[in-house]
């Protein structure tokens, strides 16, 4: 509308800055970033086009447990600008899981339902792991390795949660106590890049 107007009466070019994941506003937990929200990346992409953008710059960090999804698809579309979202996001999943695409699909899903870490749904997305464990059984090794990879990345949402957890009890011990396992970890699989 108007705002539109004002800016290509006033610049040659538009162009956009955004922020799909910020380690210290998401801490890479599922659904906290806009970079794991496919519904944000495939309505705001042609929005931006739409409204004359020529450049897009948008700062991610390394969480490619939740984000990975949503920024192939945002890549993507951001390269093939005609292309079909949905269509890609199903060529991602199949791709990258195999005969467990649905059910990898199904935990993304899950993770735009409820961010929350509570037992409940950390429980639920365990369940649907396994499940895509199940599926996949006669996959290919880089189709498990994934999958191993996604195990690693909910192990650091169920210690991130234990932490979270700690902090509210105001319980300095025992926040200690769950901060250490937590950073550990985190140290540990830093090479998987599913956490920052």
């Amino acid at each position: 509308g108007l705002e539109q107007v004002r800016l290509t009466q006033t610049a040659s070019a538009i162009g956009i800055r955004d922020y799909l994941g910020v380690m210290a506003w998401d801490w890479g937990l599922p659904g906290r970033g806009k970079g794991s929200s496919f519904k944000y990346v495939m309505e705001s992409l042609p929005k931006y086009k739409a409204w004359g953008a020529t450049s897009y710059n948008a700062e991610i960090n390394a969480n490619w447990g939740t984000f990975g999804p949503a920024v192939y698809v945002a890549a993507r579309l951001l390269r093939e600008t005609q292309a079909d979202a949905d269509a890609v996001r199903d060529d991602f999943f199949r791709h990258a899981y195999g005969a467990a695409a649905e059910d990898m699909k199904g935990l993304h899903a899950l993770w735009a339902d409820s961010r929350d870490l509570t037992r409940q749904n950390l429980h639920l997305w365990f369940r649907r792991l396994e499940q895509a464990f199940a599926t996949a059984r006669d996959e290919s090794p880089e189709v498990k390795a994934r999958l191993l990879d996604m195990a690693s990345y909910l192990h650091y949402v169920r210690l991130y949660a234990d932490w979270e957890s700690a902090v509210q009890s105001r319980n300095r011990d025992r926040c200690y106590e769950a901060l250490q396992p937590l950073l550990e970890f985190t140290w540990r699989t830093r090479e998987r890049g599913m956490v920052h």
